[in-house]
């Protein structure tokens, strides 16, 4: 069952990147929070079950009846147990000479460099560049104070259907659309699934020579192949991940150097992405576009024979939504592909 709450906050990136850093450990004491997203505009909380409106009530006493100070230390609360700070402070271990440079690493490794230098200068210089260029607390403080004082008008309702604002964040974000709609909307679906891959823009990275393009998926032959050495053997990329960084390893790969930590399974699922794309062109690309859809997945719907495009997108509508019922199960650190 689906449990959206959206937060309509319109005061900036980091502002509401901040408020959902204090919320979420607020609403864990609760068990009711799963995840959650923000952009400039919206705080979107996926909850671990439906809310009524005596949820709703509760709810926004536990976040906005908070003082500047309770805030802080819920925000504490929540670096010192997500830290999601990992890639940054490897930077900074990199600057303090305390781990060679350009070493890519997995999650596993990043977790054993915050254990390695937690309450150490590495530490504190993360966090403080953390403050400075993804959080704002000073701001966030500011807002929950003006709630307070009822200088921000704080209203709450439960709705059938998403307005217009919410939906722009549930649709980056949750992908519930499917799950929402009855069968007979599935055609519908279809069009708006296979408008919106086709609109998306993709990076792709060729593993012969380290060419790099950006294009909308639309605008991508049948076939794409490298611009500079002409090879099909392009790897799809996910807006994390670093190209360059991702060839570096498979330059060191080739010259039969070892991989560590969680290097090899990177490079390992970026040839699997490219072996798709260099055997089955721009389908393989849209395939991996769908959220909830890998590799593996990728290739059990890419290797039918499909009559005509709508069975295709219908195979792909289908895995998404097994992957969205199912998610609790795949994101709960027991899979890593699929």
């Amino acid at each position: 069952m689906i449990r959206y709450l959206i937060i309509h906050a319109p005061f900036g990136e980091r502002i509401n990147k901040t408020l959902g850093c204090i919320f979420d450990p607020i609403l864990s004491e609760h068990d009711l929070i799963y995840t959650w997203w923000n952009d400039p505009y919206r705080i979107l909380i996926e909850a671990t079950r439906r809310l009524d409106d005596y949820d709703l009530k509760e709810i926004a006493g536990w976040l906005f009846d908070i003082g500047a100070e309770e805030a802080e230390r819920w925000l504490w609360e929540y670096l010192d147990a997500r830290f999601p700070f990992g890639y940054k402070m490897k930077n900074i271990a990199e600057r303090f000479d305390a781990i060679p440079r350009g070493k890519t690493l997995g999650s596993k490794a990043l977790e054993e460099i915050y254990h390695r230098y937690r309450d150490t200068p590495i530490y504190r210089e993360t966090l403080r560049e953390a403050f400075q260029e993804k959080l704002d607390l000073e701001g966030a403080k500011e807002v929950l104070e003006a709630v307070r004082r009822r200088e921000v008008e704080l209203v709450w309702r439960r709705v059938r259907e998403p307005s217009p604002l919410a939906r722009h964040i549930l649709e980056k974000y949750a992908d519930i659309e499917e799950l929402m709609a009855p069968i007979y909307a599935v055609p519908n679906l279809i069009e708006y699934m296979k408008k919106s891959l086709e609109a998306r823009t993709i990076k792709l990275l060729c593993l012969e020579c380290g060419w790099t393009t950006e294009s909308r998926v639309r605008e991508l032959g049948d076939r794409p192949r490298c611009g500079g050495c002409g090879s099909g053997l392009l790897t799809p990329l996910d807006r994390h991940e670093d190209p360059e960084r991702l060839y570096g390893l498979f330059e060191r790969w080739r010259r039969g150097e070892q991989l560590l930590g969680d290097e090899e399974e990177l490079l390992r699922e970026a040839r699997r992405r490219a072996d798709l794309t260099l055997s089955y062109g721009r389908k393989a690309i849209i395939a991996l576009l769908v959220h909830g859809v890998g590799p593996i997945t990728a290739y059990r719907i890419l290797s039918k024979m499909h009559r005509d495009e709508e069975e295709f997108y219908k195979d792909l509508l289908k895995a998404k939504i097994q992957y969205l019922r199912t998610r609790p199960y795949w994101e709960d650190g027991r899979r890593s592909q699929n």
